[in-house]
């Protein structure tokens, strides 16, 4: 709430219902500000007198709507006139400045550049506005992110707050989980919005067309050893940006190695880009012995690789192993974002042998899948076939008193609760 402007039906201002209203925490109001000044400071409490209002001192925060109140220290006098359309709320604004890169407005009236595939710390960014009492932002904040702004590496809420309003009209994302490497577990996705720091009230306005999403899970890598052959595939990258595992081929067929497909990360609601395709290693010793698909991306989860390990009797023997890597995560916020399809592993032309397809990625929320072999990368907020879970929406790792979630906007993964 803003004091009236001077332009209001009833101009005049009073200092104790309109000046000490707006700013004061505290509910002690005086007539009389002599005595009783004295005594409010024996009770902790705050003396309303009117040299506590100068900006930035201990009552009036930095804002564009106090720019005519004068700074505390600077010698200025100050007057009610100086109080029309003041507000004891900082107002943090967020819009797209290019492809690659938001900005907002700093209390110096500056624009402050914020790539999107920063994480953003919204304590930090408040303490430049307001000076923390306590390490705690003792002013209601309220963040406003524009419909053309995205963050692609999550945001977090960085310290306490006495009360902190996010309102989302654009894109928060966490980041895809990574696809297990060499038979190893997928990464978990990012969440999109991290409460790290205790608050008194928190309100998070997802606004119709917001989309807050937590990133998809990186699906896991499989191996398998037979016929002297070891084969280690990679798992599928989750949605926004996780990267494709990485695969190797070892023992008797000889070594070799190969590195999974880029992930692609949301830098618009109109982002569609497939994560780069994962390819395989194949080695053999003596004659031909079969092959694997590459990997091909998605734009949502990324596909795991497919595998084998084969061999023939004879003379000389045939030894064969070939070992896909994972596929990256696409960047389509929006439905359909296809999950990659899993791979296949190809008839092996042996006597004996044991073939692993891989995992699809996810579709818009689905999780990535398995087959018999590694996984595929989950979708928006989902988890990864037999890997990492799926980033939340919110994550609330503090103690909030109030924790309200409103507005028509979507979000993809889990929200949780008061803690």
């Amino acid at each position: 709430m803003a004091i009236k402007d001077s332009d209001a039906l009833d101009p005049s201002l009073s200092f104790e219902n309109d000046i000490v209203l707006e700013f004061s925490t505290d509910s002690a109001i005086f007539t009389d500000y002599g005595d009783l000044d004295h005594v409010a400071h024996a009770q902790g409490k705050r003396p309303h007198i009117f040299s506590r209002y100068y900006k930035n001192g201990p009552e009036v925060p930095i804002a564009d709507e106090n720019s005519r109140i004068p700074l505390i220290n600077s010698g200025e006098s100050i007057s009610f006139s100086d109080f029309y359309g003041s507000t004891n709320t900082i107002f943090i604004n967020f819009f797209e400045k290019n492809g690659t890169t938001n900005y907002y407005i700093d209390n110096a009236g500056d624009s402050t550049d914020a790539l999107k595939g920063t994480h953003l710390d919204l304590y930090d960014i408040a303490s430049d506005f307001v000076t923390p009492i306590n390490s705690n932002i003792p002013t209601p904040v309220v963040v406003t992110f524009d419909s053309d702004v995205a963050f692609n590496y999550g945001i977090s809420t960085g310290g306490q707050f006495s009360d902190l309003t996010i309102i989302n009209a654009g894109i928060i994302a966490g980041r895809g989980g990574a696809g297990g490497s060499n038979g190893g577990g997928g990464g978990a996705g990012q969440n999109a919005i991290t409460i790290s720091a205790n608050a008194t009230s928190i309100i998070i306005e997802n606004l119709n067309g917001g989309i807050i999403s937590g990133g998809g899970g990186g699906g896991r890598g499989r191996s398998l050893s037979a016929y002297g052959v070891t084969t280690r595939s990679g798992g599928g990258g989750g949605w926004n940006g996780g990267r494709g595992g990485n695969s190797s081929v070892s023992g008797a067929a000889g070594s070799g190695s190969a590195t999974g497909g880029a992930g692609q990360v949301v830098t618009s609601k109109s982002s569609s880009a497939t994560g780069g395709g994962g390819p395989n290693v194949r080695k053999q010793v003596n004659g031909s012995a079969g092959s694997v698909e590459d990997a091909a991306g998605g734009l949502g989860g990324g596909a795991g690789g497919a595998q084998f390990c084969a061999y023939s009797s004879g003379s000389p023997a045939t030894y064969a192993g070939s070992a896909g890597t994972g596929s990256g995560g696409g960047n389509r916020p929006i439905a359909t974002a296809s999950g990659a399809p899993g791979p296949n592993s190809k008839d092996a032309f042996a006597s004996q042998r044991i073939r692993y397809h891989g995992g699809a990625g996810g579709t818009n929320t689905g999780a990535g899948t398995t087959r018999n072999g590694s996984g595929g990368g989950g979708g928006w907020g989902a988890a990864g076939g037999a890997g990492g879970a799926g980033g939340k929406a919110i994550k609330n790792s503090a103690t909030v008193d109030s924790l309200l979630y409103i507005g028509d906007g979507i979000f993809y993964g889990t929200n949780d609760g008061t803690a």
